[in-house]
């Protein structure tokens, strides 16, 4: 094959960074490296670095990791949910499970997505888990999710009536009322189990209901002496990790609870933690010169970082941090700083990659947000084919 046929078959790659020439002589050396066919070359007043890849495969892309270079195949991509513009849909993708699962709701119904189906199956408990009793089941409302594949809510049993329920690991717990009580509903998850409140009947329907403070212990209600107001309670769970380990929404701040250890997170006034991972790391958010940016704490007591600087090898900031995983994968939002546009990104022990290079050419995919990281697997917002979608993208072998 002449050098002229090899050119049309040349594959051009961007850097949009502003690199002094220091930098740029590494990363072309890394490139180089890398790549034995490719030539490097720094061109244009901006000095953006223009790799020509001659004559590489698709399977051979390259992507930079944190200024390294890794080589990878394309990822692949899965249309949970297609939307229609024109009829908006209220939906989320809640919770993804290590082995692929995802837990989502449309229009406030429960949906779950198993590993490698883009069907979802209705997510409502069998009718054994209740008394028996002639009944049909209504939707369940989901209340908040507290790990990868545990959630908590409120379903409707029969003429107003409702109970809680608990969906974690795969396996229902049915949350009745107290004794005396008609109804009970399950608004939150505290760090002694779900939490929410026992109704009695209205009598007239037209009188203030009397309700009580509910705790479940093993599926048994008992009454709350505490009166909470969820989403901000002492007790509420925000997160949980594999360990069991628990990020607390408390009263004051935020805190970890680890076993019988209970450690308080620093909290600059502009910062609010959101996942906790493994070795109880955090990511959440932060203002750093009254712009937004992603944050993690190396522990709990530690001040939060930002997820890197601004100074990066692609001249991203890294604008928001949405997740960890036990493994330290981190996904969120980055941002170019020569474009201003967004892009979703997977970071890890300091690299990080924007994600969009994974996705195949001509898939139709433009990956809008990450939301949720869980071993191989990473969920999130883009459009398929120009139509908004969720999406559950596989990370291709040679991705950390």
């Amino acid at each position: 094959m002449t050098d002229t046929e090899l050119e049309h078959q040349a594959r051009l790659w961007h850097v949009e960074s502003t690199l002094d020439a220091e930098k740029t002589q590494r990363l072309q050396e890394a490139l180089t490296q890398a790549l034995p066919r490719a030539r490097a070359r720094r061109v244009g007043r901006l000095g953006a670095l223009v790799l020509v890849a001659v004559g590489l495969p698709v399977s051979g892309i390259t992507a930079v990791l944190g200024g390294g270079l890794v080589p990878r195949q394309p990822a692949q991509l899965e249309p949970l949910l297609l939307l229609n513009p024109s009829v908006p849909a209220q939906s989320a993708m809640l919770s993804l499970a290590q082995d692929g699962t995802v837990l989502g709701k449309i229009e406030n119904q429960m949906k779950l997505w198993r590993p490698s189906h883009t069907q979802p199956e209705p997510l409502v408990p069998p009718v054994s888990v209740f008394p028996p009793t002639r009944f049909r089941l209504k939707p369940f409302s989901p209340s908040g999710v507290i790990a990868d594949d545990a959630l908590v809510g409120t379903i409707s049993l029969h003429n107003g009536v409702t109970w809680g329920v608990l969906y974690r690991h795969g396996q229902w717990l049915a949350l009745p009322p107290l004794p005396g009580y008609a109804s009970a509903s399950c608004s939150t998850y505290s760090t002694q189990g779900p939490w929410g409140y026992s109704e009695k009947e209205r009598v007239p329907p037209s009188k203030q209901a009397q309700v009580q403070p509910t705790l479940w212990r093993n599926g048994k209600p008992e009454p709350s002496s505490e009166s909470l107001s969820p989403p901000r309670s002492p007790l509420s769970v925000l997160d949980e990790n594999a360990q069991g380990e628990q990020l607390v929404d408390g009263s004051p701040g935020y805190q970890v609870l680890s076993g019988n250890t209970t450690t308080a997170v620093a909290l600059p006034s502009s910062a609010t933690p959101l996942r906790i991972g493994k070795g109880r790391m955090l990511v959440g958010r932060m203002l750093k010169d009254d712009v937004p940016v992603g944050a993690i704490w190396l522990s709990p007591s530690t001040p939060p970082q930002t997820l890197w600087e601004s100074a990066s090898p692609l001249g991203h900031t890294c604008s928001s941090c949405e997740d960890i995983d036990d493994d330290g994968k981190v996904v969120g939002l980055m941002t170019s700083k020569l474009t201003g546009e967004s892009t979703p990104y997977l970071w890890k022990a300091g690299r990080y990659l924007d994600l969009q290079t994974l996705v195949p050419r001509r898939s139709g995919w433009k990956l809008l947000s990450a939301s949720r990281v869980n071993g191989r697997f990473v969920i999130g917002e883009g459009t398929y084919q120009g139509k908004p979608a969720h999406y559950r993208l596989t990370l291709p072998p040679g991705v950390p």
